[in-house]
């Protein structure tokens, strides 16, 4: 009788766990959070030595002068002037609106190894380099597709304010059967956020434009111009 009692408890707690395994949930899975934009302090992307603040008038008088007739930001047609002068390429744009010309600087970027940003970052340094320092910055190609991950918090590449014109907008066409953007002689860009001191100021970026996989210009924009 009494091994009757015991085996009829010990079948009872048997059930008992059982019906805890079949009742219990599967642990649930987290996901890793999506990496955010990364940002540079002022400081971090200063220029040394610092860009020359050129007018078109002189600009324009250096014989690496040269003209593309095409879309400028805004959509309007006009003409792009890129003048290369100590290892940055300036972009002025000439809207054709007023009697005598009047041409806009639009932006710059550097081009040679001589300048360096202020946390070391210059023109030939590699991507992989760069990505050790900082991982969190955005490659992305020129159509705003990752080329990694998604980083979370980049609006991508402003195709608006470089130099561009596709064909049938210049009479002296001349760029190998193709529409010219300046962003053809690069693979695609990383790109990093710029902190600003004024709240209502448009995002800022720095660009650093990659051939294969080391860096072969730096330029700055704003993502939203244009």
């Amino acid at each position: 009788m009494v091994k009757r009692i015991l085996l009829l408890v010990l079948c009872t707690v048997l059930c008992c766990a059982c019906g805890k395994e079949e009742t219990s949930t599967p642990t649930e899975t987290i996901k890793p959070d999506i990496a955010h934009l990364h940002t540079f302090n002022e400081d971090e992307i200063k220029i040394n030595p610092g860009i020359e603040n050129y007018d078109f008038t002189t600009a324009s008088s250096y014989e690496t002068t040269v003209s593309i007739e095409g879309i400028l930001p805004g959509a309007s047609m006009g003409t792009w002037y890129i003048s290369t002068i100590d290892g940055v390429e300036y972009y002025f744009t000439d809207y054709h609106t007023q009697p005598e010309s009047i041409s806009q600087l639009i932006g710059y970027s550097i081009i040679d190894d001589t300048h360096v940003l202020g946390n070391g970052i210059s023109v030939g340094m590699t991507e992989k380099e760069v990505l050790e320092l900082y991982p969190n910055l955005a490659a992305m190609d020129f159509e705003g597709n990752f080329i990694y991950e998604k980083v979370d918090g980049c609006l991508g590449w402003n195709n608006a304010t470089y130099p561009r014109s596709p064909q049938g907008t210049d009479d002296t066409w001349a760029y190998e059967n193709a529409d010219y953007y300046w962003t053809n002689q690069f693979d695609y860009v990383l790109i990093g956020n710029i902190e600003t001191n004024v709240t209502d100021d448009a995002p800022y970026y720095v660009g650093l434009l990659i051939k294969d996989a080391t860096i072969s210009a730096i330029t700055f924009y704003c993502p939203t111009a244009g």
